[in-house]
């Protein structure tokens, strides 16, 4: 599956587990904001205009691609009024 900037997605991960023995599973919603070979970057506290530019009020997630055990599209970014 091609994942794009501007889709809502689901992303179940594992993840590191401080003092544990073996990694957590974690679900992460949010804009995808950027795609590389090496992760996949979702935001889920963002601006409701688009900006170019990210800044410390966009909450955002980077998440390895080795981790990731699934992820899934939920809907597009749909654009109203100007958003």
């Amino acid at each position: 599956m091609k994942i794009r900037r501007g889709q809502i997605v689901e992303v179940v991960f594992d993840d590191h587990a401080d003092g544990g023995n073996v990694p957590l599973g974690f679900v992460a919603y949010g804009r995808v904001m950027a795609v590389t070979r090496a992760s996949i970057t979702i935001g889920s506290w963002i601006y409701a205009k688009h900006r170019t530019k990210l800044d410390i009020n966009v909450e955002r997630r980077v998440i390895v691609r080795s981790a990731i055990k699934s992820i899934r599209v939920v809907t597009e970014w749909v654009v109203v009024d100007g958003n």
